[in-house]
């Protein structure tokens, strides 16, 4: 049995163009009773238009649902600040972030909501989430200035939330199982709750 492997095919998604052009060159090996890998393409042996069978359908990836929830463009937003330097009282890219002014900028342009600019403001507003409950788009309250809810940033799921840390930093992803960071932990808070009340 012939198999022929097609290298073009795995960067093709497109409908193939109908000009003549030189055929994409093709591998043609020997099989024995094996079964051919999943990506092959069987040729006819006596067919003199080499009939190629196959589903092609099987070598597509499956169709990703896109999601477009409000938390979700929460933090596709937040993440497009990355890098993006610390400046106290800072409120948008051009000029800097600090921590609640990033928070700020991303929920009223992901979200439409209005938040106050402090980080202890913040923290009354939304549905308080335990740590086992969090999900992408919840904010986490830190202590760290010696007092409860001076610091907060964006939940991004797996451990991992971004933030405008302090002086001389940019706006970075950091993991909460961090000694820092998990010993100066207040809280979380859900805004979506808002969304639905709205």
């Amino acid at each position: 049995m012939l198999a022929v492997f097609v290298a073009s095919l795995a960067a093709c998604g497109s409908t193939p163009k109908t000009t003549a052009q030189q055929p994409a060159p093709i591998t043609v090996a020997a099989q024995s009773s094996v079964t051919p890998p999943k990506n092959t393409v069987k040729v006819k042996k006596k067919s003199p238009l080499l009939l190629l069978e196959t589903n092609w359908e099987d070598t597509l990836p499956p169709e990703e649902e896109a999601d477009f929830s409000p938390t979700s463009l929460f933090v596709e937003e937040a993440l497009a600040h990355l890098g993006v330097r610390y400046k106290y009282g800072g409120n948008s890219p051009d000029n800097g972030f600090d921590c609640s002014g990033l928070v700020v900028f991303v929920s009223e342009k992901a979200m439409g909501l209005k938040l106050p600019r402090r980080a202890e403001e913040i923290a009354r507003f939304g549905q308080k989430v335990s740590t086992d409950d969090l999900q992408p788009g919840d904010l986490v309250f830190y202590n760290t200035l010696r007092r409860q809810y001076s610091h907060v940033g964006i939940y991004v799921g797996d451990g991992k939330f971004i933030h405008a840390p302090s002086s001389g930093g940019v706006v970075r992803v950091e993991r909460m199982e961090v000694g820092y960071w998990k010993k100066r932990f207040n809280g979380a808070r859900r805004l979506s709750s808002l969304l639905a009340s709205s």
